[in-house]
C-alpha cells in the first residue's frame, strides 16, 4: 500500500481486510468479493496471490502503473465474473490460463503493452459479455471462434495490428450492441449479413483495407455511430442510409464514394458530425440539410461538388463547422448562411476560385486552404 492514493486499513496491522479501502466482502465477512482499487497510483507488477482469494468475483484496477505480465494463477481465479486492468503498462502475452475462466463476463485489458495473438481458445469464456483489448500490440488474425460466444455485446479490439480477412461470423451474434475495430489492418467487405446484428448501435472499422460497396441492411440498423473513414469503399450511398433517424455520427472520410447527395439528407434528423471528406461525391448540395437542427459539424472537403450552399442551409442553427474547400463549387455564399455563427467556415474563396464569401474562416485555392485575417 506504500505510495497508493488510498491505502486506509491495507498498512494497518489491527484492521479486518473488509475493511481495508477498495476491498468488499461477501455478507458474512468471511469471504472477499470484490478488490476494486482503480486510479490509486498503484505500481509494480500483479501480485499472483490476488487469484488465490476464494469466489473472488471482481478485480478493477484501471489506470494503476502496473507493470509486467499477467500471471498463470489468474487461472486459479475461477470464479472471477469481472477482469478489468485498462490503462496499465502490462507487457507479455494473455496467458492461456485466462481462457479457462469460464464465469468471466467483462474481461477489460485495453489500453496497455499487450503482445501476441488472440487464441482460439477465447470461445471457452462463453459467458462473455465484453472484450476489451484495444490499444494493445495484438498481432495476427482475429480467431473467428470468438464470435461462438453468444452474449457478446460490446467488442473493442481498435488500435492494434491485427490483420487479414475480418471474420464473417462476427454478423451472426445478434447480442453484439457495440463493434470498435478500427486502426487495424483487416480486410474484407461489409455484408448484407450485418442486418442480423438489430441491438447494434455503435460500428467502427475505420483505418483498416475494406473494400466494396455498402449493403442495403446496413441502413435497417438503429446505429447511433458509423465509422468508415479511411477504407477502400466504393459506390454511391446506399438510400436506406439516409432512413437511420437515430444516426448522430456518420464518418465515409478517406474512401472512393461517389454520386450526389440524396435530398433524403434531411431525414437524418439526430444527425451531429457528418465527415464526408477526401470521396468522389458530385453535384450539387441539397437544400434540405438545412433541416438538420442538431448538426454541428459538416465535413465534405476535397471531393467534387458544385453550385453552392444554399439559403436553407441558414436554419441549421447548430451548425460550428462546415468545411468545403477544395470542390468545384462556384457562385456567392448566400447571406442567411452567414447569420450561422460557425467557428471554422472554410470555401474555394481564395485567389482565382469562384466562391465569393463574406463570413468565410478560411478560403481555399488550388487545394491550399488559409485562415482568413479578421483584423479591421
Amino acid at each position: 500500500g506504500k505510495g497508493w492514493t488510498r491505502a486506509d486499513g491495507w498498512l494497518d496491522a489491527g484492521t479486518e481486510y473488509c475493511d481495508w479501502w477498495g476491498v468488499s466482502c461477501y455478507y458474512g465477512r468471511t469471504q472477499v468479493w470484490k478488490v476494486d482499487l482503480q486510479k490509486n497510483n498503484i505500481k509494480g507488477t500483479l501480485v499472483p496471490e490476488v487469484f488465490l482469494i476464494p469466489r473472488l468475483n471482481t478485480i478493477g484496477m484501471w489506470t494503476n502503473g502496473l507493470t509486467g505480465t499477467l500471471p498463470a494463477s489468474i487461472g486459479l481465479a475461477t470464479d472471477l465474473e469481472i477482469l478489468d486492468l485498462e490503462f496499465n503498462k502490462i507487457a507479455g502475452t494473455i496467458p492461456k490460463e485466462l481462457y479457462g475462466l469460464r464465469a468471466l463476463k467483462k474481461l477489460r485489458l485495453g489500453a496497455n503493452a499487450l503482445s501476441g495473438t488472440v487464441s482460439a481458445a477465447v470461445s471457452q469464456l462463453q459467458l462473455l459479455t465484453h472484450f476489451h483489448v484495444y490499444a494493445n500490440r495484438l498481432t495476427g488474425t482475429l480467431p473467428p471462434s470468438l464470435f461462438d460466444i453468444p452474449y457478446l455485446q460490446d467488442l473493442d479490439i481498435l488500435r492494434n495490428d491485427l490483420d487479414g480477412t475480418f471474420p464473417e461470423a462476427l454478423y451472426h451474434v445478434p447480442s453484439l450492441k457495440y463493434v470498435g475495430i478500427s486502426h487495424n489492418r483487416f480486410q474484407g467487405s461489409v455484408p448484407e449479413t450485418i442486418g442480423n446484428l438489430v441491438l447494434l448501435n455503435y460500428f467502427d472499422i475505420s483505418s483498416n483495407a475494406f473494400h466494396g460497396s455498402l449493403p442495403d441492411a446496413l441502413g435497417h440498423l438503429s446505429l447511433i455511430e458509423l465509422r468508415l473513414s479511411d477504407n477502400n469503399l466504393t459506390g454511391s450511398l446506399p438510400a436506406s442510409i439516409y432512413g437511420m433517424t437515430s444516426l448522430r455520427h456518420l464518418e465515409l472520410a478517406g474512401n472512393s464514394f461517389n454520386r450526389t447527395l440524396s435530398p433524403a439528407v434531411g431525414d437524418l434528423v439526430s444527425m451531429e458530425v457528418w465527415w464526408g471528406q477526401r470521396n468522389n461525391f458530385t453535384g450539387h448540395l441539397p437544400p434540405e440539410l438545412g433541416r438538420l437542427t442538431a448538426l454541428r459539424e459538416f465535413n465534405m472537403h476535397a471531393n467534387r461538388l458544385v453550385g453552392i450552399p444554399p439559403a436553407e442551409w441558414g436554419s441549421a442553427a447548430a451548425l460550428e463547422t462546415l468545411l468545403l474547400g477544395d470542390n468545384d463549387l462556384s457562385g456567392t455564399v448566400p447571406a442567411d448562411l452567414c447569420e450561422v455563427p460557425m467557428t471554422s467556415f472554410v470555401m474555394d474563396c481564395g485567389e482565382g476560385e469562384a466562391v465569393e464569401c463574406a463570413c468565410c474562416t478560411g478560403c481555399c485555392a488550388g487545394g491550399v486552404c488559409t485562415e482568413v485575417s479578421t483584423a479591421g
